[in-house]
């Protein structure tokens, strides 16, 4: 009788070890349709809002790089090389995880009763850029978007192949 809990835990046990790691690149509504990973929206046709979310396994810098680096995509997808980053807001916001203990019921299903509650911090980055269209001397805070694919694509692209 063992083996059959053994069996039926298995898809579970494996399932929990796959979650167990930071945010990668994915878009938000992707990721197990959830709110981590990355988003963007347009303001206007030169500015643009992106917000990347990382799961309790992501660090801070971790997720402001995730950022830092869909803004060099949209940057590229729009036609542009270079953009500038007008405000940046990083900060770990709180959630609160339950745990809970399940009892099953005869004739009634399953009984959910929450044991305890835990805190976890998800860190987030918000930036607003602005495409840069000339770079002359003044524009100086200008980011060229493909320095940044350049030295942040080992760290994205990779984790969407594993």
């Amino acid at each position: 009788m063992k083996t059959s809990y053994f069996f039926i835990l298995l898809p579970f046990i494996f399932f929990l070890g796959c979650a167990a790691k930071p945010t990668g690149y994915v878009k938000r509504d992707d990721y197990m349709g959830s709110q981590y990973g990355y988003n963007d929206k347009r303001i206007s046709n030169d500015e643009y809002a992106i917000i990347a979310e990382g799961n309790r396994y992501s660090a801070a810098d971790y997720v402001a790089k995730l950022a830092l680096y869909h803004a060099a995509k949209v940057t590229t997808r729009n036609g542009q090389t270079y953009f500038r980053i007008l405000k940046k807001n990083d900060e770990n916001l709180t959630t609160h995880e339950v745990t809970t203990i399940v009892v099953p019921i005869a004739g009634a299903g399953m009984l959910y009763i929450p044991v305890a509650e835990n805190a976890i911090s998800e860190p987030t980055s918000i930036l607003i850029i602005e495409f840069c269209e000339d770079l002359g001397e003044a524009q100086t805070e200008c980011i060229n978007s493909k320095e940044i694919l350049n030295e942040l694509q080992i760290v994205f692209e990779k984790e969407n192949h594993n």
